[in-house]
């Protein structure tokens, strides 16, 4: 979506899943939480983006306690401040 002054990128459904459908990294969190972020990545890569023009994210985690993955991949992005209800 473009507007005067800027331009917006809504991803939704993204999620730990490859080219040909298939959930990748079963029972691994961590692994398919990071693959996700990849596929972000190369999203915002396709539009000239990076993680640097990101305003907002959700995350949907089956447990609350694998969270803690989604923390560590946001502090080694070097992002301040996120925020979990």
């Amino acid at each position: 979506m473009t507007l005067p002054g800027c331009r917006r990128l809504l991803v939704s459904g993204t999620a730990g899943i490859d080219r040909s459908g298939k959930t990748v990294y079963v029972g691994d969190v961590k692994l398919q939480t990071e693959f996700t972020m990849e596929v972000v990545g190369a999203i915002l890569e396709s539009r000239g983006m990076d993680f640097s023009n990101v305003t907002r994210g959700i995350g949907y985690f089956k447990y609350a306690k694998d969270c803690v993955f989604w923390m560590s991949i946001a502090k080694s992005m070097g992002w301040a401040s996120y925020h979990l209800w």
